[in-house]
């Protein structure tokens, strides 16, 4: 059974952030529409491979990396709920998720 991807309200906002970050700073929409299809992408390879990404602190969630970017998520029975996205070049104690090293 193909299990649903779910996008948490915040994961939502971290992406719709990021991509118009790109489109002012790039006064264009084609890197945004890159960085969203790598996004859509992962999060495919997440539902096919929902083993794959390494663990955090919290035992439920899982990141993977996507450029500069982390990932996170958690597995369900029927679903994996996308819980947020992470640009890997802001300061790393504003992170919500311990890293396990």
């Amino acid at each position: 059974m193909v299990k649903r991807i779910v996008w948490s309200k915040f994961a939502l906002e971290n992406k719709l952030e990021i991509l118009k970050y790109w489109n002012h700073r790039n006064k264009s929409n084609v890197y945004s529409k890159k960085l969203n299809k790598l996004f859509i992408s992962y999060t495919r390879l997440i539902r096919d491979y929902e083993s794959l990404g390494r663990k955090t602190s919290d035992p439920k969630v899982r990141f993977i990396i996507i450029s500069n970017y982390l990932m996170f998520f958690e597995v369900h029975k029927e679903e994996i709920h996308i819980l947020h996205i992470w640009d890997t070049r802001r300061n790393p104690e504003d992170l919500i998720y311990e890293l396990n090293k």
